[in-house]
């Protein structure tokens, strides 16, 4: 076999996996779901969710423990998939409609909470507690101390940090919580095993058990069924 066959297949052979990792990269526009009883039977994911930690680009840390007792749309996405996008609208129009009825939370106060510790930061020092711990219990009393039930996290998966996060949160809109995702999410291990898609959309009961698992778009009637349906 010369060499210039064997680079030509070579070639070849890395193109067409190229595409075929592209192509498992981004789902495509198409709605598309994998019921509960699938998904949990599947060897490689796990009904109840493994602990995961989150943050924004200010570095405010969001622990899965402290969202117990709620129901979770846990959507993981890029910034640079057009699906991710158009799902993002969807998730505006469920995230306004749950929180005119009273249902999930507005995330701007905990960016508040940050800010006024950080400003205040001088005075915890000199209390001997570390800012960090201070923000996590403010944190979590916010969140435990919402009557809301359902909370909606979009969490951005790409390797160099989601550095146009901001611009994704403007052009968008975006009001629901968006968070980076830890380096073990961000090479494709999540809460419930591998994530090998983006969109991917997971609803968690508020036992912390798996509700459904989707990939791909979600129409806002077919959302908001869905959540009605979560325990």
């Amino acid at each position: 076999m010369s060499a210039r066959f064997f680079l030509v297949h070579l070639i070849a052979y890395i193109s067409l996996f190229s595409g075929l990792s592209l192509n498992l990269s981004c789902s495509a526009h198409q709605e598309t779901q994998i019921s509960p009883t699938q998904f949990l039977n599947s060897p490689q994911k796990q009904s109840k969710m493994q602990a995961f930690e989150v943050h924004s680009l200010k570095n405010i840390e969001l622990k899965s423990e402290w969202l117990k007792g709620k129901k979770i749309v846990l959507h993981y996405f890029t910034t640079w998939c057009h699906p991710c996008t158009d799902q993002s609208v969807i998730l505006n129009q469920v995230h306004k409609q749950l929180l005119d009825q009273g249902k999930t939370i507005d995330w701007a106060p905990i960016h508040e909470i940050a800010y006024q510790l950080q400003s205040k930061q001088n005075r915890i020092k000199k209390l001997g507690i570390p800012l960090k711990d201070a923000l996590a219990l403010e944190i979590q009393s916010y969140l435990q101390n919402q009557s809301a039930e359902v909370l909606i996290l979009g969490v951005c998966l790409e390797k160099k940090g989601c550095r146009r996060l901001i611009d994704f949160k403007d052009v968008n809109q975006v009001h629901y919580g968006l968070w980076v995702g830890s380096e073990q999410q961000r090479l494709g291990y999540g809460p419930f095993g591998t994530i090998d898609a983006v969109p991917t959309t997971y609803l968690i009961n508020s036992d912390g058990k798996l509700h459904a698992r989707f990939q791909g778009m979600l129409m806002p009637s077919y959302l908001i069924e869905q959540i009605q349906q979560m325990r």
